[in-house]
């Protein structure tokens, strides 16, 4: 896929999930030749209940109400390309669960490209998304924030977990592959790891849910590449990390659900390793059939990821 078009269709996009139109499309609704709209690629604004941590490079780090110092939860979510941290939670909604379900919430912004329109991005894998080959460690920023984090609270270690949607989804799995010791779980909508198996450096197992729908005609369910550097398929990418938690059985059914109300019926089928896999990881993939990039999820949707990643401490 050109750079081009995924700038188009990525603009498109990122617009239809912040301002939450309901519409399940990966089709340029809006501004598809260039500029979004205001906000979406700026900086986001101070969300509820959060302090700044980060330094040159700020971030929101959100405190749940009733923390009392115990050790807790702390989640760290990546938005897309194009997007930046306070547009991705108007569409994940995570930051609204901060108090009910006790956990600290993160979330930064990527940095900025060498382009007329400097969108913001993660410098992920080869295929996506340091498009201007800006020299950015997003991995070590990434570290850096959850060790602050540590440094000001009480975050406990085994349940530290990474959650994106696209280039976010990308940068879960970096994080993962690099810093596998320090991450639980992650939770990528519309993402992919490494095409090159021998750039993941994992070292442990890590506990993870893939999200993808069948119609994402912008990160394609079936693998692809953007600008001739390829991204392996989401089957592939939760086979790879089955692997390393030693699942010996195949990818399976283990039921459907519905996750994207205006598409007909149980579209969703989770699909799963049952067997052989290491003590406390699991490995899904939930496949969205007819869904595409920004699916308009159910209410819930940030409840069925927190769900996930409580129930995937590191063993």
């Amino acid at each position: 896929m050109p750079r081009r078009f995924l700038t188009a269709v990525l603009t498109a996009t990122t617009i239809v999930a912040v301002g939450c139109s309901g519409d399940d499309t990966d089709g340029p609704t809006a501004d598809a030749g260039g500029s979004p709209d205001a906000g979406v690629s700026g900086d986001g604004g101070e969300l509820p209940g959060a302090v700044t941590i980060g330094g040159d490079r700020p971030a929101q780090l959100q405190v749940p109400a009733g923390y009392d110092g115990s050790p807790t939860p702390l989640v760290l979510s990546l938005h897309g390309y194009i997007s930046n941290g306070q547009a991705h939670d108007a569409y994940f909604g995570l930051s609204e669960r901060v108090d009910a379900r006790g956990f600290f919430l993160i979330s930064p912004d990527g940095s900025r490209e060498d382009s007329a329109l400097q969108f913001r991005f993660w410098n992920a894998t080869d295929a996506c998304c340091n498009f201007t080959d800006r020299d950015v460690d997003d991995v070590t920023y990434l570290l850096e924030l959850i060790d602050e984090a540590a440094s000001r609270f009480a975050i406990d270690p085994a349940r530290v977990y990474i959650v994106g949607h696209s280039n976010g989804g990308f940068m879960a799995y970096r994080m993962a592959c690099d810093a596998a010791d320090r991450v639980a779980a992650v939770a990528s909508l519309a993402g992919a790891t490494f095409a090159d198996e021998a750039r993941c450096g994992a070292t442990t197992a890590v506990s993870v849910l893939q999200l993808h729908g069948t119609l994402d005609t912008v990160i394609q369910f079936g693998g692809g590449d953007i600008s001739d550097d390829p991204y392996p398929s989401a089957e592939e990418t939760v086979g790879r990390w089955a692997a390393r938690a030693g699942c010996t059985g195949p990818l399976e059914s283990l039921g459907t659900t519905d996750l994207v109300p205006n598409l007909a019926g149980e579209e969703t089928e989770r699909l799963g390793y049952s067997t052989g896999c290491a003590a406390g990881i699991s490995v899904r993939l939930w496949r969205i059939n007819g869904g595409s990039h920004t699916p308009a999820f159910a209410t819930d949707y940030a409840d069925r990821l927190l769900d996930f990643l409580y129930a995937h401490p590191k063993p």
